[in-house]
């Protein structure tokens, strides 16, 4: 099938017949080598015999992968106002062994000279954009500096940054509202579920009222005064609050429409952590909230619900990972003193300090880091899910196991669940009403009637295959299937007609031929090739795609 590498498969190896399972009475196929996943049962499924036959459940050769192309750019940072809190959460991150002294012994405050410092530095870079995200402790606590710092990023470097908060809410006020709405703020809000969920979570140091009550208010505040912002609510989950489906319930019924839900990083022999033994319950409820997300988006009720959108745009692009973040060279974390950590999970973690604001850093280490991708991994080299899941989060790893690639066993399970989930969640909507995942993913997401459109390329010849040189300085060898589908990228041809033109030249199904076309498509995209931005007309016509 189509390629963008010119490169012999010198290592190819079949797969036999890839991972098969059933989920919810329906059938599938896996790709573990390149996280392909093709329903194989209901009106949309395809022949396993076909796959086979055709070369979609091979193992490419590491060669053929997109695995060493680091990003250039830095995308995101974290900023540490403070390591300082007006909550005692018994679950906080800050108290692990190995960052309790950096968090809470430490420095607790940046002051504005080194904040003003990492913004010069970070501007001197060579990015083009970069989100600052206010992070603490409870960053709230020192808002006058957060303020400060985000004026002289906007006065020094104009359209450089964009900003988003990680908070409590507890802090939020009105007054400070006029200043998020004129810095077009982002927010990742922190609760944990309903009054009697996060308050058996989360404290104040020095009350008794309820956390919940005041989180939930201000929130529901900043929703009203910024009805354009882009607000999400983080849920954090134990053995203590593990009705997932209840908390989406509640949240769902008060309109909150971007949910996140990660398991609780704690020492895995504390009260409070989700274990092995919690197993069954997990996978009920993961069950049970996979249906209900369903439910909801086949009903028109369309919002973010994590993990399952994530791992479905892994689906949609049909493009393995093989790590789950690139900590330390598009992201990085800054401390409150000034250090520079891949992370904040890693904060005083000195193996991984990389400089500071003053006199700079390297990324060095954080892309010896990176070269240990998924495929490295001797405990995920075997494993269905690993160019979707891609490894876990590194700094998980290294807290629960002291090992940064050695994946936690209980992380491990809920991934598979919900990827085994989300692979059904996908195939659904998309026989369905491929409309939803149209308003979720946007351009990672092709319908039909969509019409690609290159850019003015330069197009070479080359010993078997061809050579693209987009804008951004790349070269990029792709085979006569790809360069048949870069010129059909005319602004004029959608990809429903692609797929048939390719699946009447290869003599296969029009289902399998639209699945290399995404890819492809994806692939070409990735590169600066073509340009998958514009709305479908489909999607201009419908408020639903917006």
């Amino acid at each position: 099938m189509a390629s963008t590498s010119n490169r012999t498969n010198t290592a190819e190896i079949s797969s036999d017949q890839g991972y098969r399972f059933t989920v919810l009475g329906d059938d599938f196929i896996l790709n573990p080598a390149t996280g392909q996943a093709f329903p194989v049962s209901g009106p949309c499924g395809v022949q396993p015999s076909e796959l086979a036959d055709l070369g979609f459940l091979r193992v490419p050769d590491l060669e053929t992968t997109d695995q060493d192309f680091a990003p250039t750019q830095l995308g995101s940072v974290l900023f540490n106002l403070t390591h300082d809190c007006n909550l005692a959460c018994v679950y906080c991150i800050m108290g692990l062994s190995g960052l309790r002294e950096h968090y809470i012994l430490g420095n607790k405050a940046m002051d504005e000279a080194t904040g003003k410092q990492a913004i010069d530095l970070l501007a001197s870079r060579n990015f083009e954009h970069v989100s600052l995200t206010f992070f603490g402790g409870e960053p709230l606590l020192e808002f006058a500096l957060l303020r400060a710092l985000v004026e002289y990023a906007e006065d020094r470097h104009p359209a450089r940054f964009s900003f988003q908060l990680i908070t409590n809410a507890t802090l939020l006020r009105p007054s400070m509202f006029s200043f998020f709405k004129r810095h077009n703020f982002s927010f990742l809000i922190s609760l944990d579920g309903d009054k009697k969920s996060h308050d058996q979570l989360r404290c104040f140091k020095n009350n008794a009222e309820s956390v919940f009550d005041q989180a939930f208010t201000n929130y529901l505040a900043l929703r009203e005064a910024l009805p354009q912002a882009e607000i999400g609510i983080n849920v954090t989950f134990f053995r203590q609050n593990l009705d997932l489906a209840e908390t989406v319930r509640f949240f769902r019924s008060r309109n909150v429409s971007k949910i996140r839900m990660d398991r609780g990083l704690v020492p895995t022999d504390g009260q409070y952590a989700v274990t092995l033994k919690h197993a069954d319950k997990l996978r009920s409820e993961l069950v049970t909230l996979a249906r209900d997300y369903h439910d909801f988006l086949m009903a028109g009720d369309i919002f973010v619900l994590n993990p399952f959108v994530n791992y479905m745009r892994v689906l949609a692009k049909r493009l393995p990972r093989y790590r789950a973040c690139n900590s330390g060279i598009d992201y990085i974390t800054i401390a409150s003193n000034g250090d520079v950590y891949p992370c904040y999970k890693l904060l005083g973690v000195q193996r991984c300090r990389m400089g500071d604001v003053a006199t700079g850093y390297d990324d060095g280490y954080a892309r010896e880091m990176w070269e240990h991708n998924v495929l490295t991994r001797s405990e995920c080299s075997g494993c269905f899910a690993r160019t979707i899941c891609a490894g876990g989060c590194v700094a998980d790893n290294y807290h629960i196991n002291a090992d940064f690639y050695a994946p936690a066993r209980e992380n491990c399970f809920i991934f598979r669940q919900a990827i085994r989930l989300s692979i059904w969640l996908f195939f659904s909507l998309e026989c369905k009403a491929p409309h939803v995942l149209k308003k979720l993913f946007g351009w990672e997401y092709l319908l039909g009637d969509e019409k690609p459109k290159s850019g003015p390329i330069s197009v070479e010849e080359t010993q078997g295959g061809y050579c693209l040189r987009p804008g951004n300085g790349g070269v990029y060898f792709i085979n006569s299937t790809a360069r048949l589908l870069f010129d059909l990228c005319d602004g004029s041809t959608s990809v429903e007609s692609m797929s048939a033109i390719l699946s009447e030249r290869w003599g296969i199904s029009h289902r399998l031929a639209r699945m290399d076309v995404t890819e492809q498509l994806m692939r070409l995209h990735k590169a600066g090739c073509v340009d998958l931005n514009s709305p479908s007309p489909a999607c201009r016509k419908s408020e639903e795609c917006r």
